[in-house]
């Protein structure tokens, strides 16, 4: 361990100290709050990434029932929300690219288990996430495959030849009986989805009231929400709004959970756009940032701020 590195992690220690220490003397001791399923302020949450967390079936595949009968182990950890990793339906080796949005892989079980999963989550007051690949499908999704033909089904994707922002040589790829290349900025089998179009906002939007409801989960954790493709950038977050906007007429309390992929600069905006919350952290990103970069990369910044 480089001599660097040892004074990141002694300066990150130094800083959990001082914050406690000011948070103690500021801050009165809180009166103890009974947690209840559906109550996410401060509450702790646990990722779960479910085709290596349990394995029900015996298949040598985690899936949904493992993740149900696993339950009692969450609780015993403290977790008071879990977020459980996209379920959609998939044909992509990462398990990324969703085929059909309204349908549950296989591999993982079935919408039935899912609403069992999260009626026993209930039951020991945890709430449950469902996470969401929004920004592209799979290159087996019907729209894609019929799209080469019909013209208004490939105006539901980003084309190198209409597309409007800069992107590198290496995000676009060539589709099979088509004289153009299509956007996929994580892969050539997550065909980008383009939301000018007002008709793939409708899809989506209604593919995730169908979850939401027939699950009664009681919120979405949604994916790379700074890269969904607009021709103007900040349209994306009106677009946001929009889509949080229809989702939180359905259902009463409901929490959605943005993951960014660029820094907390980006949390204002999607605050402003309707989010609850970022899984974005600046002093993590700082922490980083710092190491892999071997500078300080706004680090101590960061910990000035934990005592201000």
């Amino acid at each position: 361990m480089n001599r660097f590195l040892i004074k990141i992690l002694l300066l990150f220690c130094v800083a959990i100290l001082l914050y406690n220490n000011s948070v103690a003397q500021k801050k009165p001791k809180p009166k103890p709050v009974k947690i209840q399923y559906g109550y996410f302020p401060n509450s702790v949450f646990y990722d779960i990434y479910v085709p290596s967390f349990c394995d029900f079936n015996n298949d040598s595949i985690g899936d949904i029932k493992g993740v149900t009968h696993q339950l009692n182990y969450v609780s015993s950890l403290g977790a008071e929300v879990i977020v459980v990793s996209p379920l959609c339906w998939t044909d992509d080796k990462a398990k990324k690219g969703p085929i059909d949005f309204r349908t549950i892989d296989p591999q993982y079980g079935t919408l039935a288990d899912l609403k069992e999963l999260v009626a026993e989550a209930h039951k020991k007051n945890i709430s449950v996430l469902i996470s969401f690949n929004i920004n592209y499908t799979g290159v087996m999704h019907p729209w894609f495959l019929q799209g080469v033909n019909n013209t208004a089904l490939q105006k539901n994707y980003v084309w190198k030849k209409s597309m409007t922002q800069k992107s590198g040589s290496d995000n676009f790829h060539k589709a099979k009986n088509y004289n153009d290349k299509y956007y996929g900025y994580a892969g050539n089998e997550l065909p980008v989805l383009n939301f000018d179009n007002v008709n793939v906002k409708t899809e989506l939007t209604e593919a995730c009231k169908y979850l939401l409801l027939q699950s009664n989960a009681d919120g979405i954790k949604f994916n790379d929400v700074d890269l969904m493709y607009t021709s103007d950038y900040n349209q994306r977050f009106r677009v946001w709004n929009s889509i949080l906007k229809d989702l939180k007429k359905e259902k009463d309390n409901i929490f959605f959970m943005a993951q960014p992929t660029d820094t907390f600069t980006m949390n204002a905006k999607l605050i402003a756009a309707g989010f609850n919350a970022s899984t974005s952290n600046p002093l993590t990103d700082a922490i980083i940032k710092s190491v892999t970069g071997g500078r300080d990369e706004g680090l101590v910044h960061q910990i000035v701020l934990l005592n201000d």
